[in-house]
């Protein structure tokens, strides 16, 4: 049984692009958030849009903090096809974890979002948030194919839900 635990649902006014290659050397991207509650993370919804026609897959993982970055892996998310994202009016996409990850409460973790397909600066995705800086239990980062840095001051809109059960389903 899915609960919303965590969210940041505004109206967005900026947006961070996945798998490019130009000057800011938007790769990847990642919000960090501190769950309320301890839980499975069973599922992960943010706002997407495409552009152009990327081939291939976006994925999430959910990562450990290392020093105010993403760091080791600890759960990674079923694909969505690139090609079945909107084109217009970002939308919300569910990132379900076939196996999730038992998430403790006031820890920090990050979701990152990445692409299979060959880095573009004309086939990509983009996620929303906003500029206000409102969602107080965590930051955007951008992955520049090098190093973690700010995400150009944005906040991602997202929905992190858990299993509040202490067996998941039988899986682990």
């Amino acid at each position: 049984m899915n609960k919303l635990d965590q969210s940041y649902d505004v109206l967005e006014d900026s947006s961070a692009r996945i798998n490019t290659t130009n000057a800011t050397g938007e790769v990847k991207q990642a919000q960090s958030f501190k769950p309320s509650v301890s839980g499975y993370i069973t599922k992960v919804s943010v706002k997407l849009k495409r552009e152009g026609s990327p081939v291939g897959n976006v994925y999430m993982t959910i990562c450990a903090d290392s020093g105010g970055s993403p760091g080791a892996i600890l759960a990674t998310s079923a694909n969505i096809d690139a090609s079945t994202i909107v084109t217009s009016g970002a939308t919300y996409y569910d990132f379900d974890f076939p196996i999730p990850y038992n998430g403790l409460s006031e820890v920090i973790y990050w979701y990152v979002l990445q692409g299979t397909w060959a880095q573009s600066d004309i086939d990509i995705l983009k996620t929303y948030g906003s500029t206000a800086l409102g969602y107080t239990r965590g930051v955007g980062k951008t992955w520049n194919g090098t190093s973690w840095s700010a995400a150009l001051s944005i906040d991602f809109n997202f929905k992190e839900y858990y299993d509040p059960s202490s067996f998941y389903g039988g899986m682990i």
